[in-house]
């Protein structure tokens, strides 16, 4: 996956976005549907996509969304994206994936989410 670097606005308005929960669910469906292992090239750009859907967790905490397909999709997909440190040619090559960067966000730690959303795969 290759971008482009976004100015701290264009951040700004993405994160700010993610209050709109129709625009969390749009998120949901794309990440839904990455289901194989998905390079970024450049380490900022996934520490940029791990911040957006920090807030993303953060906005679906606080608005006591029920939708749980976001979860499940972020999960569920961040463990096939990832950057790799150093070149083609370094034999001392390290993956960076996205979940590592997600892994402190509180949502983790919220039981009553767990079950939700268990129960909403299930059904």
């Amino acid at each position: 996956m290759k971008g482009h670097n976004i100015s701290y606005d264009e951040k700004s308005q993405i994160i700010s976005s993610m209050h709109n929960p129709n625009n969390r669910d749009i998120v949901g469906e794309f990440f839904k549907n990455i289901n194989s292992p998905r390079q970024i090239d450049s380490l900022e750009a996934l520490r940029t996509l791990g911040e957006i859907l920090k807030y993303s967790l953060t906005a679906f905490i606080h608005d006591r969304d029920e939708n749980y397909k976001l979860i499940y999709a972020i999960l569920h997909s961040s463990q096939h994206v990832y950057h790799v440190k150093g070149n083609e040619l370094s034999l001392d090559k390290q993956k960076t994936f996205l979940t590592s960067l997600l892994n402190d966000h509180g949502v983790w730690q919220e039981t009553h989410v767990w079950k939700a959303c268990i129960q909403k795969v299930l059904n």
